[in-house]
């Protein structure tokens, strides 16, 4: 199942990697190798993460403080956050496809 973004949690992802990048570009590539093994294992393993709420799931990464909000729907999984581990993860309710 194809992963599909939430605006605000593409955002998200670009402002971590912004972070990562301005410290080293060899951190930045880290960090999204990691995102696109975890979209990868998503992809083909859509429960891999553990329940964040009644219908959202929550993946953390494993090498980065970060972990993602994503919801599985018929045709796609919705990732609506992606997160540092110390942010309110509950400000993300709001969010709809």
């Amino acid at each position: 199942m194809k992963c599909k973004f939430h605006p605000e949690a593409l955002a998200e992802f670009e402002s971590a990697s912004d972070y990562y990048h301005q410290i080293s570009e060899n951190l930045e590539a880290r960090f999204i190798d990691e995102f696109r093994q975890i979209e990868g294992n998503l992809e083909n393993h859509s429960h891999y993460g553990h329940p964040a709420d009644s219908c959202r799931r929550r993946l953390n990464f494993k090498k980065f403080p970060y972990h993602l909000i994503y919801e599985i729907f018929p045709d796609h999984l919705g990732i609506f956050a992606i997160r540092h581990n110390h942010q309110d993860t509950q400000d993300y309710d709001d969010r709809s496809w």
